[in-house]
């Protein structure tokens, strides 16, 4: 049996000529460093419907005795904290992977990297809050949903990955529309190295 940590909670970010590329396809040029241990409550560069955003990972509601980094897709559309962010506030989270943790009873604790078979960057689907609504600088969560098979074995939640293609409708798109957006990258859309 393994221990369930938390999901996803850092990030790699490294910059590279196939990040770089991304952001500008998606019409952004950021001057960003490379960060390949991305922690919450750290500034990442997001993308918004508006352009790049730049915002603090978390937020930490007032009622909350934790800092929540993550969503869970399933509830966007009915949860009264994510609703509104939801319609109104979608971003993403350009990353060259992630990284999960994953122990057995009788083994040690390992940790693995996630990334794209061809280590391309990702999207990963993201919700903003302006500045000043839960921190003096705007503020990012990211989304997850049911693992495909592959990742189930490390967790029981993987990120939403939103394909290039489909990034405009993500971030303008009616609501309605996104449910297909939800779910798993197939068992071959990401592989994971121990690290």
């Amino acid at each position: 049996m393994r221990t369930v940590n938390p999901m996803c909670g850092r990030l790699n970010f490294t910059v590279n000529p196939q990040l770089m590329a991304l952001y500008e396809q998606l019409g952004v040029k950021p001057k960003i460093n490379s960060n390949p241990d991305l922690r919450p409550t750290q500034s990442m560069l997001a993308i918004s419907a508006q352009g790049g955003l730049t915002g603090r990972w978390g937020i930490k509601p007032s009622w909350s005795k934790k800092l929540l980094i993550n969503a869970q897709s399933e509830k966007l559309a009915i949860s009264n904290l994510w609703k509104p962010a939801f319609k109104q506030h979608r971003c993403l989270v350009p990353v060259s992977g992630w990284y999960e943790w994953r122990k057995d009873d009788t083994g040690p604790t390992i940790k693995f990297s996630f990334t794209a078979p061809d280590k391309a960057p990702m999207l990963m689907a993201g919700l903003y809050w302006p500045l000043g609504v839960y921190s003096d600088d705007a503020t990012v969560v990211t989304l997850t949903t049911t693992p495909n098979n592959y990742c189930s074995w490390y967790h029981n939640r993987m990120p939403v990955i939103i394909p290039v293609d489909r990034a405009s409708l993500w971030l303008k798109g009616e609501t309605e529309r996104l449910a297909p957006l939800l779910h798993a990258l197939p068992d071959d859309g990401v592989i994971a190295s121990e690290c």
